[in-house]
């Protein structure tokens, strides 16, 4: 009687819904502010029927207003091979909310799911392909999934976009199974919401909640924003049976189920590595070498075959085709490790904006796999997908955030390393040559560090005129600039990259009669500055902390002088400092030091004028002028 009670209630509210009028003018005003489209009702009901079966009803009317809001539209259903769509609509009104046409299962396309970098999948989408005739439109769409696996429960996002405003979301999950459910909520005091707790599920709301404008330096929107996580302790994924009611079960079943058995090897490759490895007692340096032999034989494929994408291929699978994926790479590094004696540690993390694994919620997280290699004094962490990374240095991709480490004895969360101002430094330095007509020729080496480095590699492989355009974007205020020669060495031992570039500008020194009016800062400045907003409304990021050092030497014109120097500066904040200092040598060259240092963080919206104070503070520095004039 429950469950019939339960399914009539059900279909009288998705009924009642369905009478609704979704005329573009019952839209108060207040949530079309700042709004690219408006969620007029969403009903998510997710039914856990059995540990290997989940079934899915959602329901999501979302007025469009302009072009923009064709992206938030999410009128799309993903499944595989062990899941099944039962049903699938969308119908389209018009601004009046009347009926422009309706699209049945047949008239969605159905696609491979394949992203960059994948070339194996057995995932699947069906999207609606419309493209509307006028704005405001509005589109109702409904879907019903069936799964096989349990392990992914939808969360659910009160609000899932910037600029997307909702004026009903309710989400309902029901546990038919006698498998413990679990959520946890996150970000909850930034938009109202409702969560109430029953017997057998959990039920969340939200109504009225406006749309909130991007700002410049705010967070990712995964940050900031609402959500509440759910799951169950025992599981199903791809028929296999799993558990996580706490991180060291996980890590057990993912170790026993997932990885045991996968890392077998053919004789002739254990020997070749051996051999690699004669003569070397110290660890670090054998584990160094097997990194560099792996990153010499493979390359990155995405395969997200198997169960869920979960389980890696074979190593001697991999060693024999040389490629995979983060999870193939990863297990074949751990494989060829373990076949000289060395322990290594398959490790799950959040990759791309910073993320952590949350510690106190244990589920199935994560979007990529690194590898964790403890050594005795210290831990050692290899990104396994990339053929160019230095040795134990992972970038910003998945530095510095908490990690699910895979061991026999079950799941640890540890921490990635952090790269802090004294690691990621650019050091400028730079020659410069003033003639009597104004006329400068400059020796410039730029020596980048940790993630300074990182962020430069990219100009590595470039062609010559490629590499040419990335300096004379970076330095374009430099008018009339030339480059004469550019000679870039990376150093993967010590992690950096040099640049040494030879360079004439013509137009850079201003002449004002027989004096020549010089900008001291060349090469490195600050020259923008963050938007102002009137009432900002978000926290905002400094995403690296790094420090710059600068250092460039003046050789003037014979016969001429320098009629006064700056003094000193020091300018100190919360977000790091600046100082600078101008003096001249035996040599009668003029020397221009800066030294600035950014701190990272996230800081609270009220703190913002103070920090574009801070950068305009010393964009202003950064155009410190002196004046040469001829010795009388």
């Amino acid at each position: 009687m429950r469950l019939i009670l339960l399914f009539v209630i059900i279909v009288s509210s998705i009924t009642v819904k369905a009478q609704s009028n979704y005329a573009f003018s019952e839209i108060s005003d207040e949530l079309l502010e700042n709004a690219n489209a408006v969620v007029r009702d969403n009903y998510t009901l997710i039914e856990l029927k059995d540990l290997d079966e989940m079934v899915i009803t959602e329901k999501k009317v979302i007025t469009v207003l302009n072009r923009f809001g064709d992206k938030l539209l999410d009128t799309y259903v993903y499944y595989d091979d062990s899941s099944k769509v039962l049903s699938l609509s969308a119908l389209i009104l018009d601004a009046n909310g009347k009926e422009i046409v309706k699209k049945k299962y047949s008239d969605f396309l159905d696609v491979s799911a394949v992203s960059g970098g994948q070339m194996y999948t057995d995932n699947r989408v069906k999207y609606l392909d419309y493209t509307p005739l006028s704005y405001p439109y509005t589109v109702v769409f409904n879907y019903k999934l069936k799964e096989k696996s349990t392990a992914f429960i939808k969360s659910w996002y009160p609000v899932d976009s910037y600029y997307l405003s909702v004026e009903e979301n309710k989400y309902e999950f029901i546990n038919h199974t006698a498998s413990k459910h679990k959520f946890k909520s996150l970000n909850t005091d930034f938009l109202d919401f409702t969560i109430s707790e029953e017997n057998n599920g959990l039920i969340f709301s939200s109504e009225k909640l406006k749309a909130i404008k991007r700002e410049e330096r705010s967070p990712s929107f995964n940050e900031i924003f609402p959500k509440v996580l759910v799951a169950i302790n025992d599981f199903s994924i791809k028929g296999k049976k799993g558990n996580s009611k706490n991180w060291t079960d996980f890590g057990i079943w993912q170790y026993n189920d997932l990885l045991t058995g996968r890392d077998n090897l053919k004789e002739k490759t254990v020997e070749e590595v051996k051999q690699l490895l004669e003569g070397v007692n110290d660890k670090k340096e054998k584990v160094k070498r097997v990194y560099r032999y792996m990153q010499d034989r493979t390359r990155y494929v995405g395969v997200q075959l198997g169960i869920g994408g979960w389980q890696p291929i074979n190593a001697d699978e991999v060693d024999r085709v040389k490629y995979g994926d983060c999870k193939g790479l990863t297990n074949y590094t751990k494989a060829l490790l373990k076949s000289q004696g060395l322990e290594s540690y398959y490790t799950i993390v959040y990759a791309g904006d910073k993320r952590n694994i949350d510690k106190q919620f244990s589920s199935m997280q994560g979007n990529h796999v690194i590898l964790n290699v403890p050594l005795e004094n210290e831990e050692v962490w290899l990104e396994c997908t990339s053929q160019t990374k230095p040795f134990n240095f992972l970038g910003d991709f998945t530095a510095d955030r908490d990690v699910l480490v895979v061991t026999p004895n079950g799941g640890e969360i540890k921490r990635t390393p952090t790269y802090g101002e004294e690691i990621n430094t650019l050091t400028t330095k730079a020659k410069v040559l003033i003639n009597s007509e104004g006329k400068v020729e400059s020796k410039v080496v730029l020596n980048s560090k940790g993630l300074q480095y990182d962020n430069r590699t990219y100009i590595i492989p470039l062609s010559e005129d490629k590499k040419e355009l990335v300096y004379l974007d970076r330095w374009d205020y430099l008018n009339g600039l030339k480059l004469n020669s550019i000679h870039i060495v990376e150093n993967k031992d010590s992690i950096e990259l040099t640049e040494d570039i030879s360079l004439s500008i013509d137009n850079y020194i201003t002449q004002v009669g027989d004096k020549l009016m010089v900008q001291l800062n060349m090469f490195n400045r600050v020259t923008s500055i963050p938007m102002n907003y009137e009432n900002r409304r978000l926290p905002f990021k400094i995403s690296m902390s790094y420090k710059d050092i600068d250092e460039y030497s003046y050789q003037i014109p014979d016969g001429m002088k320098v009629t006064s120097l700056p003094e000193e500066v020091e300018i100190m904040s919360d977000f790091g400092y600046y100082r600078m200092s101008v003096y001249k040598t035996k040599e009668e060259k003029i020397v221009y030091k800066r030294e600035m240092v950014m701190k990272e963080g996230v800081f609270p919206k009220e703190k913002y004028d103070e920090y574009r104070g801070f950068l305009k503070k010393i964009k202003k520095k950064d155009k410190l002028k002196i004046l040469i004039e001829k010795s009388k």
